[in-house]
């Protein structure tokens, strides 16, 4: 029973602080200067400082000793 009281006794007081009609219906809105944009072109880089690892280490090797003298693919 105590607790039905104050729940709504909270809803009662919510709803009379939310339905008040003291409030002021004029916002007064102020005025701002408004500019155009600027069209141009613009190149943005910026550099990081990273070091690349990769998750295995592969070797690859030649299965013969030697060097390629002609490209045989075309």
């Amino acid at each position: 029973m105590n607790k039905k009281f104050m729940y709504l006794s909270v809803w009662v007081a919510l709803f009379i602080s939310a339905c008040s009609s003291d409030k002021k219906n004029s916002i007064s809105q102020e005025k701002y200067p408004v500019t155009n944009p600027i069209v141009m072109d613009t190149a943005y880089t910026h550099d990081y400082v990273a070091n690349i690892h990769s998750l295995q280490h592969v070797e690859l090797r030649a299965r013969v000793k030697g060097y390629i003298e002609k490209n045989s693919c075309r």
